[in-house]
């Protein structure tokens, strides 16, 4: 999809600015926009709420016996129908495959060069803020990061009692980003 945002005929056709692309996810569409801001240099600034952190669930899945059934267990309880085509222990052996470059660890340092809106959510059942939001930062932090924007709100998960309040943050941030 960036490839083709970023496609000089596509953006004259769409009448963008193939300069200011802006990636916005939430859950795992967060960790799925930092990895793509990652290794996409066209992505000019992304924000990531509520990021569900797959690197822990990898690395639990690699260092803890048993973990993959109470995963898949947890995964038939959330639901996977919004990921389609898969089922929770198709996404769980993605997951274990996957550990080394599906970790925020492995690409954060390519995250430093670009602004960075993260919000975490206080009351997050689904991704705790703990391994979730609070190690990412963490990592981005340590990577160097200097344009990072980190906020916790006093929500749940899915930000319902917060939606305007969180769309005002998220514009007032993009119209801060140069």
């Amino acid at each position: 999809m960036v490839a083709q945002l970023s496609n000089a005929k596509f953006a004259a056709k769409y009448r963008f600015d193939t300069e200011r692309i802006f990636l916005i996810g939430h859950s795992l569409g967060a960790w799925n926009a930092l990895m793509t801001t990652a290794h996409a240099p066209s992505v000019r600034a992304t924000a990531a709420l509520a990021t569900f952190n797959v690197g822990y669930f990898a690395e639990r899945l690699h260092h803890e016996a048993g973990f993959k059934d109470e995963l898949i267990k947890a995964l038939e309880v959330l639901g996977t129908d919004p990921l389609h085509n898969t089922s929770p222990r198709q996404l769980a052996d993605e997951i274990e495959a996957h550990y080394e470059i599906w970790d925020p660890r492995s690409f954060t340092a390519q995250l430093t060069t670009r602004p960075l809106y993260l919000v975490g959510a206080k009351h997050d059942i689904e991704a705790p803020k703990e391994p979730h939001h609070d190690a990412i930062v963490t990592w981005i932090k340590a990577a160097g990061h200097d344009h990072i924007t980190d906020e916790v709100l006093d929500t749940d998960h899915g930000f319902g009692d917060m939606r305007e309040a969180l769309i005002a943050k998220l514009i007032a941030w993009l119209d801060g980003v140069e």
